[in-house]
């Protein structure tokens, strides 16, 4: 259930697995401040079926349950994943939600340029040898 971002500048992606009260906290966080934007849910692996919730009038998500994967040697699934999702929000911007996080207010600023990325300051570099290992094993699956 749901509804389509045709017409909203932010939709956000909210992959969540067996959390039940954070990703509730979560979405109403997300209502009181984006309460027309496009939310999707993906249940990555887990057995809860939140899509009963998503056609609630104050949730109002889409949702889908997938096939959990383990995305930490070859990214291209949750690449692709965060891709397919971007086409079904069709929003300018996609905000990227966990289930440890709040939405604390709306954006003050538009943005002029897309906001995140994967770009990672925060954890220490690989050394050459485990990003050639790394690689090599992407390359094989």
């Amino acid at each position: 259930g749901g509804t389509s971002g045709a017409t909203s500048a932010f939709g956000f992606y909210f992959p969540v697995y067996m959390q039940i009260s954070s990703t509730l906290r979560v979405l109403r966080s997300v209502r009181k401040f984006y309460p027309d934007s496009p939310v999707h849910v993906l249940q990555d692996g887990g057995t809860i079926d939140f899509g009963r919730i998503c056609d609630l009038p104050q949730y109002k998500c889409t949702f889908e349950a997938v096939t959990g994967e383990n995305s930490r040697w070859n990214p291209h699934s949750w690449m692709y994943r965060f891709y397919e999702v971007a086409k079904k929000l069709g929003t300018d911007y996609i905000i990227y939600l966990e289930p440890d996080v709040l939405v604390r207010r709306r954006h003050r600023v538009e943005p002029k340029h897309d906001a995140g990325g994967i770009y990672d300051n925060f954890n220490p570099a690989m050394k050459a040898a485990t990003v050639y290992y790394v690689e090599r094993l992407g390359r094989e699956r």
